[in-house]
């Protein structure tokens, strides 16, 4: 048997040892118009969302969370009030590592910037 693949991959020797990249899924949420139920308005724009692990369950945003797959990027749509407070929480909890759980070193969750819908599609 000869050596071929027994060192360590580029990414353990940039990651830390036994990392192994995982394949990223990307879906698009299964529910229409506003992500947030049971909100009824236009559709305003778009984030895509990726949870790491889910927060427990307090209130619309995190119950929101919970209801996404874990580990996938999931693009959801939101009207105009739903967007603006997806986007600020999202940013509160990336920026705020006290509300992060005492194990991690990263945030809950993800996200990209949000796209608008053009006004001709809605």
């Amino acid at each position: 048997m000869t050596g071929t693949l027994r060192g360590k991959t580029l990414d353990e020797k940039r990651y830390g040892p036994g990392y192994r990249p995982e394949p990223v899924a990307f879906v698009s949420a299964p529910f229409t118009g506003c992500s947030v139920q049971p909100c009824t308005d236009p559709v305003y724009g778009s984030v895509e969302m990726f949870v790491d692990d889910a927060p427990p369950q307090l209130d619309w945003y995190s119950r929101l969370l919970a209801r996404l797959p874990e580990r996938t990027w999931v693009r959801m749509g939101f009207c105009m009030k739903h967007l603006e407070d997806v986007v600020a929480r999202s940013l509160d909890t990336m920026d705020i590592t006290d509300r992060w759980a005492p194990w991690r070193e990263n945030p809950p969750m993800l996200f990209r910037p949000p796209k608008l819908v053009s006004p001709a599609a809605g």
